[in-house]
């Protein structure tokens, strides 16, 4: 090979080096601040935000309102979110040992849950919170439009995640006990 041909292949190696180093640098700083990666869409907290005021037609004093108590919910669930990812982080660590006392793994598992239990405590408070400065009117509507915010804000409202609180049902409607919950009415 020639000094020329080892040069080219040096110095894409270096870059290739670089940039691994850049992305290394950049996970593990996002990672010590708590954020998540930047990686896919954003979190759709504008879009509920949006939908909610023109869903409801919020004046400009409820919008004022509402955005304070999005502040406020945001706060209140960011440090829970955060206990629950430690909490998880130190269960999965625990892989890694080859004997693990099942009262261990029990005790993270019931204090996830227990933080889970918070979280969705603090998104219903939430969620009322913000039918109360709704109009009567604006409440029939927000009762009719529940369902579908708590899933666009995902795993904090319970219905985007998998083993969340199932949907409420229709007054006079029975659940099967033991099994899951009918299918939801496809014409609400």
């Amino acid at each position: 090979m020639n000094s020329t041909n080892k040069n080219k292949w040096m110095a894409i190696g270096i870059v290739v080096l670089l940039l691994a180093n850049i992305t290394t640098l950049t996970v593990i700083w996002y990672m010590r601040a708590g954020q998540p990666l930047p990686i896919g869409p954003p979190p759709p907290q504008n879009q509920t935000f949006d939908f909610v005021v023109k869903e409801l037609a919020l004046s400009t004093e409820q919008q004022a309102q509402y955005a304070a108590l999005r502040t406020e919910h945001q706060q209140q669930t960011n440090n829970i979110r955060l206990q629950i990812k430690q909490e998880k982080d130190s269960l999965f660590s625990l892989i890694q040992q080859p004997a693990v006392a099942d009262t261990a793994i029990q005790a993270l598992i019931e204090f996830t849950a227990l933080k889970q239990g918070e979280l969705d405590m603090a998104t219903f408070t939430h969620f009322r919170k913000l039918r109360a400065i709704c109009t009567p009117a604006q409440q029939i509507k927000f009762d009719s439009i529940i369902v579908q915010v708590s899933r666009m804000i995902g795993p904090a409202g319970g219905g985007g995640r998998p083993g969340g609180p199932p949907p409420p049902h229709k007054p006079g409607e029975e659940r099967r006990a033991g099994g899951p919950p009918p299918p939801p009415d496809k014409n609400n």
